[in-house]
């Protein structure tokens, strides 16, 4: 299982916290643990965790489920991406704070293109 990178790491300081959770449908699990690196998809505990869509690229799966995050949703119809809704620690969207104060256009449509293409 994997999804995009909208929530904090909780699990790395306190290893009984949940990582991604869905409250409404009382979904909770933890990001994927380091002990495995790469390849912790391939794990046989990777059932049991989820990744990052960054962290499983180039490997094939047979199946895979995706959790999709608050910084993409459907409304009325159309995709709306909010780079504000990815972890702080996000890489793939870095500066994009600034960026969103200097260029407001520029940055949301660029972010919202890394969001999509995550």
């Amino acid at each position: 299982m994997v999804a995009g990178y909208c929530w904090p790491w909780a699990s790395k300081k306190d290893p009984v916290a949940m990582d991604v959770e869905v409250p409404e449908h009382g979904f909770g699990i933890q990001w994927n643990l380091t002990k495995d690196g790469g390849l912790w998809i391939m794990a046989a505990g990777s059932v049991d965790q989820i990744g990052c869509t960054h962290t499983c690229q180039g490997l094939e799966l047979d199946y895979v489920g995706v959790i999709v995050g608050p910084d993409f949703v459907g409304r009325n119809g159309e995709v709306v991406t909010d780079g504000l809704q990815r972890d702080r620690y996000d890489k793939t969207v870095r500066g994009f704070k600034g960026w969103l104060k200097k260029d407001p256009e520029g940055a949301q449509a660029a972010v919202g293109e890394i969001i999509k293409n995550t």
